[in-house]
């Protein structure tokens, strides 16, 4: 049973890992690429090369994430047309939400690579919640690369991106010349991610909802090597248990006077969650 399971997570991650850089990364970083003689030698096959490993996929943590929602009081079953707002005021910051990726192998790239050339970013096209829906919130990773011989040095990259609108920035490594110029495959990398300013509304008559998908993993690091092949390098995915088996809705309805003068129109306990309790890039790699 654990060797089928672990067989059809290999399958799960090899989902999507390489897709072709997309067109307007591509002409708005032409002059940096072709400023290189590495690109300029660089010979790429029509496929991608497989790759040796698979991405790092750890699972986020959902009773942190559900302690930073805290406890929104609802006015009324249509909270006054109001939306629900998490937390209550102001925004949150995810920490230890995001288990850390420690030693994990880079993506095998098409082509030579060294780590100064290769780009990197983190994407957030999917999201923690499918109810209720962010509406602020920042995604910041830093990796720091080493080589695997153990031989001194090291390099960093600082990666971020807004939870809500698409970043096109992508981010290069910086740091001693020996790992700089070592193939990417002759390194590992550890990685730290973390979420700051978050906030989620929902509407009164919308339903609380995790999102349970494997594949639907966020936040996402990803790396373009020298022959424009995307690959995933670590994504952060619900965990293997539902958690919307376990954590519910913590929002609390507060019945108006009207409501709490007529209970029969007034069904606060219908609602449990009420209760508190390598592809090709295509025209945009976001």
């Amino acid at each position: 049973m654990n060797t089928e399971k672990a067989f059809i997570n290999r399958v799960k991650q090899n989902v999507g890992r390489n897709r072709r850089w997309s067109a307007w990364v591509m002409c708005a970083s032409i002059g940096a690429l072709f400023s290189t003689s590495v690109l300029a030698a660089t010979e790429c096959p029509k496929v991608p090369v497989k790759d040796l490993g698979y991405p790092a996929t750890p699972a986020w943590i959902p009773e942190h994430i559900f302690k930073s929602l805290g406890q929104p009081i609802i006015n009324g079953k249509d909270n006054q047309g109001k939306p629900v707002h998490y937390p209550a005021r102001g925004s949150t910051n995810l920490v230890n939400v995001f288990p850390p990726v420690v030693d994990h192998d880079f993506p095998t790239p098409t082509g030579e690579l060294m780590l100064k050339d290769a780009k990197f970013w983190v994407r957030a096209q999917n999201r923690i919640f499918k109810v209720p829906h962010a509406v602020t919130g920042m995604y910041h990773c830093k990796m720091v690369a080493k080589r695997k011989d153990g031989a001194p040095g090291r390099a960093t990259a600082n990666l971020y991106t807004d939870a809500i609108v698409v970043n096109h920035d992508t981010h290069k490594f910086q740091g001693d010349q020996n790992v700089m110029e070592s193939s990417v495959t002759d390194l590992v990398y550890t990685a730290t991610c973390k979420g700051a300013g978050f906030s989620w509304e929902r509407k009164p008559d919308e339903k609380f909802e995790w999102e349970s998908k494997w594949e639907n993993g966020v936040p996402s690091i990803e790396m373009l090597d020298n022959c424009h092949w995307i690959h995933n390098v670590a994504f952060w995915t619900p965990p293997d248990d539902n958690p919307n088996d376990k954590f519910k809705d913590p929002a609390v309805l507060r019945p108006t006077s009207a409501e709490s003068a007529n209970p029969k129109k007034s069904v606060p306990h219908d609602n449990p969650d009420n209760l508190p309790w390598k592809r090709k890039a295509d025209s945009n790699n976001q």
